[in-house]
């Protein structure tokens, strides 16, 4: 049912996999309201994905890096910065095996960027430059942070470089 909700995202879709999470708990409830979160970010349907995700991490604390990262993910797309910002906050910490220890840190300083917090997000970003440097996003990131700083010769040199390069 969380497969044909991924591709269809249907009326009957939904309720299928909310039927299921309704009468299930622990890890079983928890997947079903974390696909049902992926679904409503996926429709831009923002109030229903941070419903549903914060659902899942409470029925299970197995998904809560998931949960956490597509929340954050809900709220900055829905314009809450600073409810993204507190779910992102200290993520690799708290998840220090996440599939998402990259980009968590890569959205948090977007986030931070987006709240006029640019020393912040250059800080953020700092700490995964050894595991990020060469990736897109960490570049892009970097390119708008010092876009953000007016350091406008190592902007142009950023995003030329990820112009070029990617």
């Amino acid at each position: 049912m969380a497969q044909q909700l991924m591709t269809m995202r249907s009326a009957p879709a939904y309720a299928g996999v909310t039927n299921f999470a309704h009468h299930h708990t622990g890890d079983a409830a928890a997947a079903a309201y974390l696909a049902l979160g992926r679904a409503y970010l996926l429709d831009k349907r923002y109030a229903e994905a941070s419903t549903n995700l914060r659902q899942a991490k409470q029925a299970s604390d197995v998904l809560a890096d998931y949960a956490d990262y597509l929340a954050a993910e809900a709220e900055n797309n829905s314009g809450n910065e600073q409810a993204a910002e507190a779910l992102l906050h200290g993520f690799r910490d708290r998840y220090e095996d996440s599939i998402f220890d990259v980009e968590a840190p890569e959205l948090e300083a977007n986030v931070l960027l987006g709240m006029g917090d640019t020393p912040s997000a250059q800080k953020v970003l700092a700490e995964i430059k050894d595991e990020a440097g060469d990736l897109p996003n960490f570049e892009l990131t970097e390119a708008k942070i010092a876009f953000a700083l007016q350091q406008s010769a190592e902007a142009e040199r950023l995003f030329k470089h990820l112009l070029l390069s990617h």
